[in-house]
Order: structure tokens, then sequence, then C-alpha cells
């Protein structure tokens, strides 16, 4: 999973690089404490190459400036990234 632009202002896209179409899997994004800010579920099927993120936390909060973390988790492997939001 890598971020199509980093730092990110309003919205981010993720590139995902998934094992398999046929399996679900979940984009969670963190912040830089390692919480839960919100979680994409990606149903099987119903896969494509990317990602995208509005910037909002679960409740459509724009998150604050900082640093936060991608995972991509899929049947039982995990990958990520790092990057920034920046607020204009």
């Amino acid at each position: 999973v890598s971020p199509r632009s980093n730092p990110v202002t309003t919205s981010a896209s993720f590139r995902l690089g998934l094992a398999r179409s046929d399996e679900a899997a979940v984009l969670s994004l963190l912040d830089a404490a390692g919480r839960l800010v919100r979680r994409i579920a990606l149903p099987a099927g119903e896969i494509a190459a990317s990602a995208f993120w509005p910037c909002e936390d679960a409740e459509g909060r724009p998150v604050p400036a900082g640093v936060y973390f991608a995972v991509l988790e899929q049947a039982g492997i995990r990958a990520g990234c790092r990057f920034v939001v920046i607020r204009p």
C-alpha cells in the first residue's frame, strides 16, 4: 500500500498491492500514536487497485495535520506505509 501523493491535504488515494481480488481486505488508517482513525472495508469481488480516504475520522470529522499510517490487511498478510496530512 502506498499513497499516490505525500503529503496529502483534504483526501488521500492509496495504491493497493493486493494478493487476491477474491478475498476481502481492510485498510486501516492510524494516527501517529497508533490509534485507529478509520477502517475501510474492501469486500471480496469489489476490490479495486486503489482506495480513497477523505481525511476524516469514523464520525466524519476532518483529522488534524500530522503523521498517519495506512495498514492493508488481507488473508493474514499486512502491509503499511507512513504519510503526512497537512492542512492549508
